[in-house]
Formats: C-alpha cells, structure tokens, sequence
C-alpha cells in the first residue's frame, strides 16, 4: 500500500460497481502503465449493510474474480472470499442508537470508538479505519476524512496538509490522504494533479477517478508523479518504522526543523517527509509559482518574484535546483531557475505543465 497506489471504485462507479467493472478497472490500470497494488470496492457490496455477504448479483463469485486479480499481480481476507483486507468506515459515538443507553452512566461514548477500532486492527496490516480515540498504538492505517473537491480551506485542497500535520501531531503517522481530487465529485484536470502532486509524499496515495478518465497529459503526469511515490517508498518505510520505535511523525510540520522559528509556526501549505524533503505543492488555482518558506536558512527564506532568495554557488554541496516558475506548455524551457543553499532540507517543488521536480 506504500509502494503502489491504492484505487477506490467509489467515485467512479458509486453504487453501481460489480464483478465486471472490476476486472475492467483492473485490465485498465495495468494498460495504462501503472503498477498493481490494491483495489478496493467501495460501498454498495453486500446483501445489505453490515450482513458481510457479497451481493451474488453484483458479485456472482468473488473468489473467481479475486483469483484473477491475483493472476494480474493484484493482492485481492479470508478463506471464502480471498479478499485481503477491509476499510472499515464509520464507528463515530453518532453511530450509536438513540437516545443512547450507556452503562454505567458514567462511561464516555468514545469508548465505544475505542472498541470498534481494537476489534477490527486484528483483520490484517493493511486495516483502513476512520475512527479512532487514544488508539494510536494499532498498527493501522488511519483514512483522512472526506474532502471536497475544490480548493477551499472549508474542506477542501487547502486542508490536505493540516489535516496530515494534525494527525500526525496527535500519534496517527500512518495516513491514508483523501482521495486523488476529493471525495465527493468528479473534477477538472489541473485540481486533480495540484491534488497528487501534494500526496505524493504522505505514505499512501488513493486514487478515485482514474487519471485516464481525463486526457493524455493528465495520464502522463499521474504516471510520473505516482513513479516519484514509488521511489520514495523505502524512505517512507523507514520512517514509518522509526514511528514505531519512538513515535516521530512521517510527515512533519517544518517547524520541526526550527521550533523557535515563529514563522515557520504558521505555515500550513508546507510539510517534510522525514527532516530531509520538504514538500511544496502549488494549491492556489491557476498558479504555477509560490513561495516557500524554508526553515534553517539565515532569517528564513522566502522566495519571490522581485527578492530571489539566498544563493550559493553552482556545484556547491548543499546546493539545489528550485524552479518557481514553470513553463506553461510542454517542451518550452523553464523559467524563473534559481539556486538555492539550504544546510538541512532536499527542496522538492511540484508545478504543472510539465512537472518540475528537484530533489
């Protein structure tokens, strides 16, 4: 799941999904250059809600179709179905029946958010669960919650990364980010790869509506940008093992890197994978320039337009490439090049059209 993208049905069939558009989904995600990892079959699956028994008109034999995926390279839980793993939604104090009876009077509703998680952390490694409350040492995954698809902060874009920081802060370092271009509609290209290109290096990357569904640049650029995951995969095993021993989050405020550093206290567009990349991704509409705040340099540094940032020599050891302006169609040359010296951090930069990457 680290590795290799995991890819939702939700969004792209809704409650509409069966054992044929799975298979199709599958065969398109192996012609279009990606690499198998995970499907997961979202919604509308069972006899009913909570009955734990596939639909036989939707799903007319489950361990047929999850053989075949596993012939394509697919993992696809249990004997009878050969499923791997379950995301397990819900499991809110809300969900309880109402008005609630509780006994004793005086036990918290969360505990029972607290059980839900326990009992189902032991159906595998690859556990999604949604809820959780003082059970940070389960070793699951733990899903963002749901996001629009637009670029707002009221649960949008431009919550992504607080919602990584935060959870992370909180002990929960394992993240699930929503999913490629928000959970709740189908939108256009450039928020659907500003969206990738900002969770790229959180540890596991969801897609919903494919990027085939869009056009062939939007295809190319998912391609490399899910590749660039991939490379950074082991780094993100590690880290994810160092949480474990002691607790230090993988994805980080950069604050982190300077905790006296006011500035960097405030910057939430920003995160580090580990303390040697630092993350910027471009999330205002349209742009294909930002600052970026780097903490660690003289004073902070924060590039813009007229005032190039600090600099160093060409070749120099420390010194990196970071374009802030990029070209607004393929195959023209960059613009806006600077150099920059940074004592503690890779600068990776993520614009569009096509895709600058520095590392």
């Amino acid at each position: 799941m680290v590795t290799h993208p995991v890819w939702v049905t939700l969004a792209r069939y809704d409650i509409g999904v069966n054992d044929s558009l799975v298979r199709d989904l599958a065969n398109e995600i192996i012609a279009n250059g990606f690499k198998n990892s995970h499907i997961e079959i979202d919604v509308i699956w069972e006899t009913c809600y909570g009955s734990l028994t596939f639909d036989t008109n939707l799903f007319r034999d489950i361990r047929a179709l999850t053989d075949e995926l596993r012939s394509l390279g697919f993992r696809a839980l249990r004997n009878e179905s050969g499923i791997d793993s379950f995301d397990f939604d819900y499991g809110e104090v809300s969900f309880l029946p109402k008005p609630s009876t509780i006994e004793p009077i005086e036990r918290n509703p969360v505990a029972f958010s607290d059980a839900y998680a326990k009992v189902i952390s032991q159906f595998g490694p690859m556990v999604q669960m949604e809820t959780s409350v003082e059970k940070q040492q389960l070793p699951n995954y733990f899903v963002m919650d749901k996001l629009k698809s637009d670029r707002s902060g009221q649960h949008g874009l431009k919550t992504l990364i607080p919602k990584l920081l935060q959870l992370n802060l909180v002990g929960y370092p394992f993240i699930v980010g929503e999913m490629v271009g928000g959970g709740n509609s189908k939108t256009w290209s450039e928020l659907y790869v500003r969206w990738l290109q900002a969770s790229v290096f959180m540890p596991v990357v969801k897609y919903s509506f494919t990027p085939w569904d869009f056009d062939n640049e939007t295809l190319e650029i998912c391609r490399n940008l899910t590749d660039l995951h991939t490379q950074y995969a082991p780094r993100i095993l590690e880290l994810m093992q160092k949480a474990v021993e002691d607790g230090t989050p993988v994805n980080l405020p950069i604050w982190w890197l300077d905790p006296t550093d006011s500035t960097a206290q405030t910057i939430d567009s920003e995160y580090l994978l580990g303390e040697d990349v630092l993350a910027a991704p471009v999330i205002t509409q349209k742009s294909v320039r930002r600052d970026i705040y780097l903490p660690g340099a003289p004073g902070g540094t924060r590039p813009t337009q007229s005032t190039p940032p600090y600099r160093a020599p060409l070749g120099s050891a420390n010194t990196l490439l970071l374009s802030t302006l990029c070209p607004t169609s393929p195959g023209s040359a960059p613009h806006g090049l600077q150099w920059l010296h940074v004592s503690r951090l890779s600068v990776i930069v993520h614009c569009n059209r096509p895709i600058c990457t520095s590392v």
